[in-house]
């Protein structure tokens, strides 16, 4: 469920910054920022429940690797968007793919769930 969490806050803050009120703005970004700081924790959590000591290296590199690739993609993507002028449009897919991230990821757990 704290993964859900995390994909709603980040979902909530970009659908968010169309408006242009700073202060709904920092409250944004703090959330964003406190969202991506407890899904780093969790996830260092996970590993190192999970993974033997002698592979937690090599796990951990990989994980942060891959972190990496959606952020790469992102900032090429937002580039092109805004030489085109379409920002509003960016925040609006990206906040809707976070919200099908979402809800997909529930849908799994209950599955999951219902299976145990």
């Amino acid at each position: 469920y704290l993964l859900l969490l995390l994909l709603s806050t980040f979902a909530w803050g970009l659908s968010a910054l169309f408006t242009d009120n700073l202060l709904i703005g920092l409250i944004v970004f703090s959330g964003i920022t406190i969202a991506g700081v407890l899904g780093e924790v969790w996830t260092s959590v996970v590993l190192n429940s999970h993974i033997e000591s002698h592979h937690r290296a090599t796990a951990l590199s990989t994980l942060s690797f891959l972190i990496q690739i959606p952020y790469v993609l992102i900032v090429v993507a937002f580039g092109a968007l805004i030489e085109g002028g379409g920002v509003s449009l960016f925040y609006g897919l990206a906040a809707g793919f976070l919200f099908l991230g979402a809800l997909l990821f529930y849908r799994a757990e209950k599955l999951s769930k219902k299976h145990n």
